[in-house]
């Protein structure tokens, strides 16, 4: 299979001219057999890198990663963190990634979307930056195309504004309880109901449409209770978040990006309890903070 190489100069959303490349070509096998040949990726443990030197193609070096049997974002997360961690440590000039074999219970829109997140943050929390290169080198025109899409689309997103990124999330009182959502999209696991604000839109009207499009709720008699700034709080780039609070009228019914959606009770001894263990962002200390709020009975 031979498909034309995409390139996307990425100059003006990432710093110092870093070029992310996109292929899917005869290169493939040349490229495969040099992994092929290399007895490291055997030796890896869970999340761990290796490099392996490249000299028949147009990249330094060749990121082996080892994401383990099963898929779990931060499995995934740490394993391309250490990726580019490696790269600035020897002061790598250009990589290429080997999107192929993936297990299938490994999602590559995943994948591809946390790699570009992280791509992201290396541009810009390094001062010094060696990197001018990536390519990412699919086996399949499936392949090819999600990374296409996700790589692409994702940096692109942010060409335009390097953030910090205004969000709104929603604590919906709803049946006795606080409606989350699950996230199909990176990070994964629950999250209170909330997106980010398009160009020309109040915060109010941002959070009323983010719940409805995610929840099928109406937000009815909403009021602001906090902003939340830590530039930790999201893994993918600094975002600043105006919570509300308010009631949900209406049936509960997962949309948009949500891949299902919950009413957890809050109990009075041990209001935390019954939450979900993987909750994404920092909601879980803004559920905390929610909860303190309120005078005790």
């Amino acid at each position: 299979m031979e498909l034309e190489g995409i390139r996307l100069d990425l100059s003006n959303s990432l710093e110092e001219d870093i070029q992310s490349i996109v292929v899917s070509s005869d290169c493939f096998s040349q490229v495969k057999k040099t992994v092929d040949s290399s007895k490291n990726l055997k030796k890896l443990k869970a999340s761990q890198v290796a490099l392996v030197k490249n000299s028949s193609f147009k990249t330094n070096y060749i990121i082996l990663v080892n994401f383990a049997d099963s898929l779990r974002l931060e499995l995934m997360r740490r394993a391309l963190f250490n990726c580019f961690k490696k790269i600035k440590k020897h002061k790598i000039k250009s990589v290429a990634f080997l999107v192929a074999g993936f297990r299938k219970n490994i999602n590559l829109g995943i994948f591809s979307k946390i790699a570009a997140q992280e791509l992201f943050r290396y541009s810009r929390c390094n001062k010094k930056r060696f990197l001018k290169r990536v390519l990412f080198i699919a086996d399949t025109d499936k392949s090819y195309k999600t990374l296409k899409k996700n790589v692409f689309g994702y940096l692109n997103h942010i060409k335009t504004n390097k953030g910090p990124f205004l969000t709104v999330d929603a604590i919906i009182n709803y049946q006795q309880g606080i409606v989350l959502i699950e996230r199909t999209n990176p990070p994964l696991g629950w999250a209170l109901p909330g997106g980010f604000v398009d160009y020309q839109e109040s915060l109010e009207a941002a959070v009323v449409r983010e719940a409805k499009e995610e929840t099928g709720l109406d937000f009815e008699n909403i009021k602001q209770f906090r902003a939340y700034s830590d530039n930790s709080r999201d893994p993918r780039f600094h975002t600043v978040s105006v919570v509300f609070t308010g009631r949900g009228k209406g049936k509960l019914k997962a949309a948009s990006d949500a891949k299902s959606a919950f009413v957890f009770k809050i109990k009075a001894k041990n209001p935390l309890k019954n939450l979900p263990s993987d909750i994404a962002f920092d909601h879980r200390k803004i559920l905390k903070d929610f909860i303190k709020s309120y005078p005790k009975p």
